[in-house]
């Protein structure tokens, strides 16, 4: 089968073209080396040409028209393009898929360190008992002032569900995967909080209020109140290959999970420690950023 003119031309090219281009990236050599390779491309770039005026030369004997070559070379052309596209945007979307499967694992290995076990130890066991009725009507950032005990440790546990509702909002990690062991301790400890970091919305520890104060972790305990990513649904999406748990069993999971929390708020309300009731995001960013971003 005889090639095209314009196959010819375009592989004559391309290999000039990868001859400059092996040169330009090899080694330092002698320049007469250089000028030789140089050489011996023009020679072949020159032989290619007179190949192709020989072709041209029978297509006009034959009184056969070009275009139908120049039609079939322009179709191969604009499909070699496709699927050097398509390739260039998969292999874009799997390292798109393997960095967010290592920033998700990096979440992961962080909450189930042994630093994080003490901070939880601290901030249930300790924190919430002794200090958090001494807060109230207070911001979060007055922690340090009025409780030296802390050094940070409660701040430094919401700066983490913040770092992860950000990441999670922007699609750059895998929420379900990180969120589902967490899930229980991140709404205990946003309901201790919420007043907290309310305060500093509106009015601020210094009369400087923050708006966008911990939106990061109020993203997280909303998305996690919708049904959909209830622990108890995560847990049966999760594990369903193979279905560890029937529906039955799923369902009398959700009603032990929303029954501790019941019991968990009324203990706190028990002890003296403000806490506001479930309420609905009441901000249109963050209720657009959740209504732009499509969950999976």
């Amino acid at each position: 089968m005889m090639r095209s003119p314009v196959a010819i031309l375009a592989g004559t090219v391309l290999s000039l073209g990868f001859s400059l281009i092996v040169i330009g990236h090899a080694r330092p050599v002698r320049v007469q080396d250089q000028v030789a390779d140089l050489r011996a491309a023009n020679a072949k770039l020159t032989a290619d040409v007179e190949a192709l005026k020989g072709r041209l030369a029978v297509i006009e004997g034959r009184k056969e028209t070009p275009w139908r070559y120049l039609l079939s070379a322009l179709a191969g052309a604009l499909l070699g393009g496709t699927l050097g596209l398509l390739g260039a945007y998969l292999q874009f979307r799997q390292r798109q898929k393997e960095a967010r499967r290592e920033a998700t694992d990096r979440i992961f290995e962080e909450w189930w360190s042994p630093h994080f076990a003490d901070l939880r130890k601290y901030f249930f066991q300790e924190f919430v008992p002794k200090y958090r009725i001494s807060l109230n009507r207070k911001g979060m950032k007055r922690i340090a002032d009025e409780i030296s005990e802390d050094r940070g440790q409660s701040q430094k546990l919401c700066f983490f569900f913040d770092k992860v509702g950000w990441l999670g909002a922007a699609g750059l990690i895998d929420v379900d995967y990180v969120l589902g062991p967490m899930q229980q301790a991140m709404r205990r400890c946003w309901i201790v909080m919420e007043p907290l970091i309310r305060h500093e919305r509106e009015i601020g520890s210094e009369g400087r209020p923050d708006p966008v104060y911990q939106f990061g972790f109020e993203w997280l305990y909303e998305r996690s109140s919708k049904p959909r990513y209830h622990l108890s649904e995560l847990v049966k999406r999760r594990f369903s290959k193979p279905k560890i748990r029937s529906k039955q069993e799923i369902q009398a999971i959700r009603n032990q999970i929303e029954k501790d929390e019941r019991t968990f708020r009324g203990k706190l309300r028990e002890a003296g420690i403000e806490i506001r009731e479930r309420t609905n995001l009441n901000s249109a960013f963050l209720g657009g950023f959740m209504r732009g971003r499509r969950e999976k």
